[in-house]
């Protein structure tokens, strides 16, 4: 596994099956790496971080969180979705858009027990 930054080459907003994603240049072929829900709606980055492994590109999702979320600070989520079976909670985080990152963020067990609104703290 290695991260590394690529050029942007253009969009692809995907049909049928294909997820929208950005078009980029890697080992001399044009490769797809998919987009995230709020990046969408967005103008495509120049560059960005991929972690490379198999010759598989998807996007370093730390270079995402660090982009969004600074270590110490709290903030507030939306429950998406309750996964009681696999106890967990998926959070939206709505200054995205709407959008979210797709990660499953953390275990709320605390939240049932204490019923106030879930905060993450980074």
């Amino acid at each position: 596994m290695k991260i590394k930054e690529l050029n942007v080459i253009r969009t692809d907003k995907g049909l049928g099956n294909l997820k929208p994603a950005y078009i980029v240049e890697y080992d001399g072929k044009e490769q797809r790496v998919s987009m995230f829900n709020f990046q969408k709606n967005r103008p495509a980055p120049k560059k960005i971080r991929c972690v490379i492994e198999n010759n598989y590109l998807y996007q370093d999702y730390k270079t995402l969180l660090d982009e969004f979320y600074e270590i110490g600070r709290s903030y507030l989520f939306k429950i998406k979705e309750r996964r009681s079976t696999l106890k967990y909670y998926e959070l939206e985080d709505e200054r995205l858009g709407g959008g979210h990152l797709g990660i499953k963020l953390a275990i709320f067990r605390f939240i049932e027990q204490s019923g106030s609104w879930p905060k993450y703290r980074m």
